[in-house]
């Protein structure tokens, strides 16, 4: 008889299962990586703050106007993201993957013809933010937590190391274009990359049934609704939300912004952009690393662990010293590569995966529109402040308002466990 005892952590998972299960599903976990690594949401962000100088030197744009345009997509984005999480339940991700990225790479292409009406500017990212929802973190940490139990955890984190991938090199790459060729043309290639990008998914996806093995089960829209309401009527979910609005609220922005900063800090565009490429480092670390300890530990405490790092990271950036910016940058990268991986893991614990892509769908909203509101933050207080200190200040309230909901979380329920294991071999 199963019991409704609360845990404090993960029942204890043999290392020898664990490793079979992530033999078993290697072509989930590589089509979860390669999603990752090459998603149009990720190289959206991770290339956007080298945009920024060009861009505001050509067209004479602010950076509040420039950061509203992340605060726009990312707005569409979480609206369009419960009805993509529905269809993935439902129906797979097999054709709404590669489609949704060869959309992408439409809109990637058509901003190297933009002018200097910002509206424009405005509006391309947000086609471009509603269309990435079906290529976005909601499809592919439901891919990863189908296919995996017992090393759930420690699978995300592998396959978020591709979003750390995604970091390292489009920083660097992006740089290079831009200096040797133009924005323009720089667009153009990334446009270039995300639809070469749809071809492996498309195979990956294709080729093993076990991807989309829940898809056969098709809940009714009674019983879907049914799993949202409960949901949504927990205490767990809307500490969880509440977490992730706060976390991605001060760090998200961080990210496009953290070059501006570093030169803020007199150091230069060159070595800003090996410091933010060492950040993507982390941030592959960080993916790791925490979905490791989830598979071991209880994964509030080991998220709130990661963002007492990141708060540490963001009071040594408002120091103002170049000395530590490569410290800096380790610690946020770290809580930066946690936050999305902990999320997903900590929703699937205490919701189950049989209508994962929905419940998560409505999680994302908050993660969304914490990411929209922090780039519209880092724009704004610049603008006001003509620097970032008043923006770390917010950033570094909001990771501790993050902590507290962390601390405050129940533990697992061994029912909700149960219950998921049961739907996962059914």
């Amino acid at each position: 008889m199963m019991s409704n005892r609360r845990s404090r952590s993960s029942a204890a998972r043999p290392l020898s299962t664990m490793a079979s299960e992530l033999r078993d599903g290697w072509v989930a976990l590589l089509a979860a990586f390669t999603g990752f690594a090459l998603s149009p949401m990720y190289l959206m962000v991770y290339s956007f703050g080298l945009f920024i100088a060009p861009l505001s030197n050509e067209f004479n744009w602010s950076r509040s106007e420039m950061g509203l345009t992340l605060t726009i997509s990312g707005l569409l984005t979480a609206l369009v993201s419960p009805p993509a999480g529905w269809i993935a339940d439902r129906y797979g991700t097999r054709y709404m993957v590669p489609l949704s990225m060869l959309l992408a790479a439409g809109c990637f292409a058509a901003f190297s013809r933009f002018g200097p009406d910002v509206r424009y500017f405005w509006l391309g990212y947000a086609v471009l933010g509603t269309l990435i929802a079906g290529c976005s973190t909601m499809v592919f940490t439901r891919i990863v937590s189908a296919n995996f139990t017992f090393a759930r955890g420690t699978a995300l984190g592998l396959a978020f190391l591709g979003t750390g991938v995604c970091a390292i090199l489009t920083p660097l790459l992006v740089n290079a274009g831009i200096e040797r060729f133009s924005w323009r043309t720089t667009y153009l290639l990334i446009g270039m990359v995300t639809a070469g990008a749809a071809v492996p998914m498309a195979i990956l996806l294709a080729s093993n049934h076990r991807i989309d093995r829940q898809r056969p089960l098709r809940p009714s829209s009674q019983a879907e609704s049914g799993a949202l309401r409960r949901a949504l009527s927990t205490r767990e979910f809307w500490l969880l939300a509440t977490a992730c609005l706060c976390l991605t609220a001060a760090l998200t922005g961080m990210v496009p912004q953290f070059v501006p900063i570093l030169e803020a800090n007199g150091i230069s565009a060159s070595g800003a952009a090996a410091i933010a490429s060492f950040m993507g480092a982390a941030v592959a670390g960080g993916r790791m690393f925490s979905g490791f300890l989830a598979d071991r530990f209880f994964a509030p405490r080991v998220a709130a662990l990661f963002v007492v790092g990141g708060t540490a990271g963001s009071l040594l950036l408002m120091t103002g010293a170049s000395e530590v910016a490569w410290l800096a940058a380790l610690a946020i990268g770290l809580a930066f590569g946690a936050e999305i991986d902990l999320a997903g893991y900590i929703a699937s614990r205490y919701f189950g995966t049989r209508n994962f892509g929905v419940i998560y769908g409505f999680l994302y909203i908050f993660i969304v529109i914490g990411s929209s509101a922090s780039h519209m933050l880092y724009g704004a207080m610049y603008d006001l402040t003509g620097g970032y200190f008043a923006a770390l200040v917010a950033a570094i309230a909001l990771l501790l308002c993050s902590i507290v909901c962390f601390l405050a979380m129940p533990g697992f329920s061994d029912l909700v466990r149960e219950d998921t294991l049961l739907q996962e071999q059914s």
